[in-house]
């Protein structure tokens, strides 16, 4: 399968997932040993960024159908990577993907190994493409500022970097 269907399939099954009118999507995604993925959608209503995990008990869904729709997408980004090592010889360790209604995305790659746990991961992803911050929980604020200060001492992330659709 080539990557551009993938790109599509990933998009289309994310899309299947909300149960609302949306209007860009962004998503991470980290296989480094440990594969873990999220997503966060903007709502068309609200206009609020949304987590992929909250959409289960805001729309009181089926957990179990929701699961599913999971597993299908972790076993689709399992096969992307391997597609992509096959094709350029080097396997990624994160990879994020934006898009939009209409058919447009964009993607990118990063190679080195993730210095961060997958909770202080999605911690600085939420600050750095959101603006999330969470300032009425006191671990959310110490992981956050943990993250920020090794930035402060000039430490530089270029896998929690935002991208731009174009």
């Amino acid at each position: 399968m080539k990557l551009e269907t993938y790109y599509s399939r990933i998009a289309q099954m994310i899309s299947e997932m909300i149960v609302e009118e949306w209007t860009e999507v962004k998503v991470f995604v980290e296989d480094d040993g440990l594969k873990f993925f999220f997503f966060y959608y903007l709502s068309e209503e609200t206009k609020e960024w949304i987590s992929g995990s909250d959409i289960v008990e805001r729309f009181d869904m089926n957990e179990e159908y929701h699961e599913q729709f999971e597993d299908e997408l972790s076993f689709c980004i399992s096969d992307f990577k391997k597609e992509y090592e096959t094709e350029f010889g080097d396997a990624w360790t994160c990879f994020q993907m934006s898009f939009l209604p209409d058919g447009r995305f964009d993607v990118s790659y990063y190679y080195e190994k993730n210095p961060f746990g997958p909770i202080v991961t999605g911690i600085a992803w939420e600050y750095e493409h959101l603006g999330i911050k969470q300032e009425n929980d006191p671990f959310y604020q110490k992981l956050l500022k943990e993250y920020l200060d090794s930035k402060a001492q000039g430490k530089s992330y270029p896998f929690l970097s935002p991208i731009k659709l174009r």
